[in-house]
């Protein structure tokens, strides 16, 4: 099969940066043929800075948040060119826009896109404001109560572009007829998307993230406790700051990542000797880190879609201390190898590192379950399985009309979007 990868990364590597190198690694290893079209978030301008030419950057960049017809062309002609079976959207936000998605129908490919955040639901695309998780815009037609908080970037003028890029494409269709089948991390996530209205449960299939190599179970010989992940609110990080003057003497804490919480998880250490910080270290070492740790605390406060860093300790069989929210409730919770507390209750989370500190019985036992749910649903062999499915699912799900025999007009391959019913749009 012909694969073309479509992916806007992130100025800093993430979560979902690694899953769309492991799916890519995942096809090229198995034969496929694979070919990448990618841009980069990084040197991308503040859209919050005052400075005249900045800011001129920044609109520029809004506006092909919402139609790219650079991005448009580029996709149009590496189709025509490469011939891909399925384009498979991870990321599209915000250089490329969903132009990709139209350009590539246009070519008379079959799409697929990855639901790796609520973008499409939310503008910030987390459900998470102010410290709390927050629906206020779920629903609704146009997403207002987003422009009252300037949610992206803490920006009212950079939320007007990706609420309105959100409305524009609800309402030519982008979403219903561009998009042959969406690809769900996990049923939560599928659960979101359905119940919302965007898209009926038969057009999403739930397929987990993976690791390509699988890195072998560890020994948990180190006994300490590990988090691994961006240092923001969201991902619960001052929870464990505040959970862990509860925990018994003894302990030690070893925290990988970097972020905008930085500063508060330096002093945090700094008046907690038996607390490491390592800051941002390679893949490599983090799974190595797993393997050696009592337990990975996953404290997140926001809906994760999937929760990765969990997956990664499951396959060095390392119990795994999680929220119960969103996503992390599926995956931690659904493995004998997990135990859960309520997100955002420190001393509920200081009651479970307690318990694995103690039982050591209990915590051999969770790193044998930890490692059979690794093998039973997250290894390569069986992602690849449910990867292919997919794509012959959005072959099959394709319309007719747009496959690459269809002739397309020329306002198509100038990259102007259409309207739901087909017409071009008025620029």
């Amino acid at each position: 099969m012909r694969i073309l990868l479509i992916h806007n990364r992130y100025a800093l590597r993430g979560g979902e940066d690694e899953s769309t190198d492991a799916e890519q690694a995942l096809l090229e290893e198995n034969g496929e043929a694979v070919d990448l079209y990618e841009v980069s978030n990084e040197g991308l301008p503040s859209s919050t800075t005052l400075e005249p030419r900045r800011l001129h950057s920044a609109f520029l960049l809004g506006t092909r948040s919402i139609w790219s017809r650079a991005a448009y062309r580029n996709v149009y002609r590496r189709v025509e060119s490469f011939r891909p079976d399925v384009v498979h959207v991870q990321n599209s936000f915000p250089q490329l826009s969903p132009a990709v998605h139209h350009a590539a129908r246009a070519a008379g490919a079959a799409v697929v896109q990855t639901l790796r955040n609520y973008r499409q639901l939310c503008p910030k695309a987390s459900f998470y404001r102010d410290g709390n998780t927050c629906e206020d815009c779920l629903g609704k037609r146009f997403p207002t109560p987003s422009l009252q908080h300037g949610c992206y970037r803490d920006s009212r003028a950079a939320t007007a572009w990706v609420a309105g890029g959100q409305v524009i494409h609800n309402a030519i269709g982008t979403w219903e007829t561009k998009v042959d089948l969406y690809i769900s991390p996990s049923d939560y996530t599928k659960r979101k998307f359905v119940d919302s209205g965007f898209a009926p449960a038969e057009r999403i299939v739930v397929k987990p993230n993976f690791l390509v190599a699988d890195p072998g179970p560890g020994d948990g010989a180190e006994g300490h406790y590990l988090y691994v992940g961006r240092l923001s609110a969201e991902k619960g990080i001052r929870t464990l700051m505040a959970a862990w003057p509860l925990v018994a003497d003894g302990q030690q804490l070893t925290i990988i990542g970097n972020g905008p919480l930085n500063r508060e998880v330096d002093s945090f250490v700094r008046r907690n000797p038996e607390v490491t910080w390592r800051g941002r270290v390679p893949n490599h070492e983090v799974l190595a880190e797993m393997g050696r740790a009592r337990a990975l605390v996953f404290p997140s406060e926001w809906y994760e879609t999937f929760g990765r860093v969990a997956m990664e300790a499951f396959a060095r069989g390392t119990p795994v201390i999680g929220a119960d929210i969103g996503a992390v409730g599926e995956i931690v919770g659904g493995s004998a190898g997990g135990v859960l507390f309520a997100a955002g209750d420190a001393a509920a989370l200081a009651d479970r590192i307690n318990t694995l500190a103690t039982d050591h019985e209990r915590v051999a036992e969770m790193r044998r379950e930890a490692r059979l749910t690794y093998e039973a649903k997250y290894r390569a062999d069986q992602n690849y399985d449910q990867l292919i499915a997919a794509y012959e699912q959005a072959r099959h799900n394709a319309d007719p009309v747009n496959r690459r025999s269809a002739t397309p007009s020329r306002a198509r391959e100038a990259g102007r979007p259409r309207s739901r019913s087909g017409g071009p749009l008025r620029e």
